[in-house]
């Protein structure tokens, strides 16, 4: 058995736990981050769902419609729709704001 000397075994704690203290700011950097851009998807998604939901009772249709699929599905159809362009820019222009926000507040290594 090897015994270091009192100064050496402090280092070695100091530095295993600024190791253990960085490893835990990054899991909460990248859980922070993955909030983040859920809740972006998530007002997005609702901003869709209401415009599609008016869209529904104007013409007729099936307001199921407006809940279904992924949120790639529902870029998909805001990008191919001329109906309420603007708005749907206006939402996607939103998402990608608090999308680089979120990349700001969290910033992965």
């Amino acid at each position: 058995m090897i015994f270091l000397p009192q100064k050496e075994r402090t280092r070695i704690d100091q530095q295993k736990q600024e190791q253990s203290d960085q490893e835990e700011k990054a899991r909460e950097a990248k859980e922070g981050l993955e909030i983040c851009l859920s809740e972006a998807d998530s007002s997005l998604e609702g901003s869709f769902i209401a415009l599609c939901r008016d869209e529904v009772r104007i013409s007729g249709g099936d307001n199921a419609t407006c809940s279904a699929g992924t949120i790639e599905d529902k870029i998909g159809f805001m990008i191919a729709s001329n109906l309420y362009d603007s708005l749907f820019k206006r939402i996607l222009d939103k998402r990608e704001k608090d999308r680089v926000e979120c990349y700001k507040k969290y910033p992965q290594k």
